[in-house]
């Protein structure tokens, strides 16, 4: 794991109805369906995604230092 410091995050937020700019995201990072997802993704040179499977609250998907 990296040190906090030199973690970047980015939150993306599209609606997947929206078939310019959503649905190409969404597809990006393997997304399908219309329930809300929670997704890390190391968007390095063997980029990894991690599907975050459990209730979604601030709680549950906080970074822990």
């Amino acid at each position: 794991m990296w040190p906090m410091s030199q973690m970047h995050l980015l939150f993306v937020f599209v609606e997947r109805d929206n078939e310019e700019v959503g649905e190409p995201v969404a597809n990006y990072f393997g997304i399908t369906g219309q329930e809300t997802t929670v997704l890390a993704y190391t968007g390095n040179e063997d980029s990894k995604k991690f599907f975050y499977s459990g209730e979604i609250s601030l709680d549950n998907i906080k970074l822990q230092s």
